[in-house]
């Protein structure tokens, strides 16, 4: 069987709503698929070690809340396990053997606080891509670059680092990779390219992480973004089919950790689909700035949180800004509307027919039909029974 999974969600608790949207569609993916879904956590965080049991039971009670279940039984997965542990290591031992793990002296630049620790031939590239995920920022003043949490410009230091690289595309099969939806193919070749020239620094000098590892009779102490990124050839079968959801704004990691399973687990094929990040226009409300928590009070139900989440599903775009004010729409909807259910999809659909059957445009046909009172289609029913859980 197929497996839908996530790129590694931290299990913090309450923190923005927004979080939903990648288990959600995550959720309606393997639904359409009839695939088994893997939520997987980052759990590896040594500032809630002692609390991440209990992060993790509120985390699943949340998901449970809005009906986040697969097409079958849901799974998890964590990276803060001893057999995780065990698993890194012989991938790094494997990387190390294949002449992809290297050390190399090299100019790095850094913060004052750590978080940024960078190849100093990687930093323009790196500031050019501003939709994707970085800590760097670029001073207006001076052009210098500094780091976006403690706003200390970067400083050169000359050091002996572990780098990976690959060498070239006969190891990966990002190429047979299908992307959903297909418009961010150019996006993705780009960051590939990118991995190609640079590698991707795999050693932490100056932050240590509690992730020591012995390569060539050298210590070092592993980036906890590599730490994670090996996650796929750990929870997927040799050749297994995996759809891999994430956002926009993290494609970058999707692509590092397409790039490393195809050099580990070549057999497994992966399908990469990416969803917009949501923004919400705030309007008599502060619902940008709603916890989990505060957004399911608002909401009432499962189904309005659900309702709202499927606004956007805007296929194709970066990012969807949307009304606060629509949650009001969506709650009159369900106050004075019954909505018309039916049973789940019977046949087995494709990603294709997904995201031209379940986009924000057709959704907002679908909610406007409701109001009005008339009759959803047979099809139109089993749009609304997906999207509602």
């Amino acid at each position: 069987m197929s497996k839908v999974v996530t790129l590694p969600i931290k299990p913090t608790y309450n923190n923005s709503f927004l979080k939903l949207f990648t288990p959600f569609v995550a959720d309606l993916i393997s639904k359409v698929l009839k695939s088994g879904l893997t939520i997987m956590l980052n759990t590896h965080i040594p500032s809630r070690r002692d609390r991440i049991t209990e992060d993790i039971k509120k985390y699943k009670k949340v998901l449970k809340k809005i009906n986040i279940r697969g097409f079958s039984k849901l799974s998890f997965q964590t990276d803060g396990s001893k057999k995780y542990q065990n698993f890194v290591s012989k991938q790094l031992e494997c990387l190390f053997e294949k002449g992809l793990v290297k050390f190399e002296n090299k100019i790095i630049l850094l913060c004052e606080c750590g978080k940024v620790e960078i190849l100093k031939e990687a930093v323009g590239d790196v500031l050019v891509y501003k939709k994707r995920k970085s800590l760097l920022i670029q001073d207006k003043k001076d052009g210098s670059s500094k780091c976006s949490l403690c706003s200390s410009k970067l400083k050169e230091k000359e050091e002996i680092v572990a780098i990976l690289k690959f060498p070239d595309s006969k190891y990966s099969n990002l190429t047979e990779t299908n992307i959903y939806p297909n418009i961010f193919i150019k996006e993705i070749i780009g960051i590939y390219k990118w991995y190609l020239s640079h590698g991707t620094v795999i050693s932490r000098s100056h932050k240590k992480t509690n992730l020591t590892f012995q390569i060539d009779n050298k210590s070092i102490s592993l980036d906890t973004d590599f730490w994670w990124s090996l996650y796929l050839g750990y929870i997927a079968q040799k050749d297994q089919q995996i759809y891999l959801v994430t956002g926009q704004a993290s494609l970058n990691h999707a692509t590092r950790v397409i790039l490393i399973c195809s050099v580990l687990f070549p057999k497994i094929k992966i399908e990469l689909v990416i969803h917009p990040v949501i923004r919400i226009n705030d309007s008599k409300s502060n619902m940008s700035e709603y916890t989990v928590d505060e957004y399911l009070t608002a909401c009432g139900n499962t189904k309005i949180a659900r309702a709202f989440l499927s606004l956007g599903l805007h296929w194709g775009h970066s990012s969807i800004k949307i009304p606060s004010t629509d949650l009001f729409f969506i709650q009159k909807m369900f106050e004075f509307k019954k909505i018309q259910s039916h049973k789940n999809l019977e046949e087995k659909a494709n990603m294709d027919s997904l995201i031209k059957k379940v986009n924000r445009r057709l959704i907002l046909i679908l909610f406007k039909k409701i109001r009005q009172g008339k009759t959803l289609t047979k099809n139109e029913r089993q749009t609304m029974n997906l999207i509602l859980g």
